[in-house]
């Protein structure tokens, strides 16, 4: 009896530790999330701030402004992608529609629509937002998650636009004749890709 009682013990402090490393495996990302979409350094910053009326307020602001601004590149990316979808190519080194190309264009739209929409929705959610609702945080579990995915969904869809705007060009100038073309545009699209990767490897690294 005494060593089952041991064993349900070993087996218990087994689990609940299993259970500590996978909570602490799964809030790196949201770490990492935290000064890129947000411009704290952590949770338990904001958590920090929210306890400042002043400073809580400017982070909501600047975090609203921002939104605002991903809603309003996400607005002018809808336009610009659908324009491609309506017009033919006026010449042939860049042939968009074609299948590949057109795909990713008509991707690249619908995930801009998604951004606007879900970061309009993000702007009313900041606006009714509390100190006491980001403390509650602090908690974890569900709405923790939600919170975190609400805010970087906007983000997301924006960077999935711009992913699938570059696949669009790289596969519009490959459908095209021309070499030199197909060449230049590769290699400016792994450079960028490059320094883009980068800056967010930097960015969570300076705080």
């Amino acid at each position: 009896m005494c060593c089952n009682r041991v064993f349900a013990l070993e087996e218990w402090l087994t689990s609940r530790h299993s259970r500590q490393l996978l909570r602490n495996k799964l809030h790196v990302p949201a770490e990492v999330a935290f000064p890129i979409l947000i411009g704290v350094p952590s949770l338990d910053h904001l958590v920090l701030i929210s306890h400042d009326e002043e400073k809580f307020s400017k982070v909501i602001e600047r975090l609203t402004a921002r939104m605002a601004n991903i809603t309003v590149v996400a607005t002018l990316a809808v336009s610009a992608t659908v324009g491609f979808l309506t017009t033919t190519p006026p010449t042939p080194y860049a042939a968009w529609d074609k299948e590949f190309p057109y795909i990713f264009i008509a991707g690249a739209c619908g995930s801009a629509i998604l951004s606007a929409a879900s970061g309009l929705g993000l702007i009313m959610y900041l606006g009714v937002v509390t100190p006491e609702s980001v403390q509650g945080l602090k908690n974890g579990g569900i709405e923790f998650w939600v919170t975190l995915v609400l805010m970087m969904v906007p983000t997301l869809f924006l960077f999935i636009t711009a992913g699938a705007g570059f696949l669009a060009w790289l596969g519009a100038v490959w459908c095209g004749n021309k070499l030199w073309m197909k060449l230049l545009v590769t290699a400016l699209t792994l450079v960028c890709s490059a320094l883009i990767v980068m800056l967010f490897l930097i960015i969570p690294i300076l705080y």
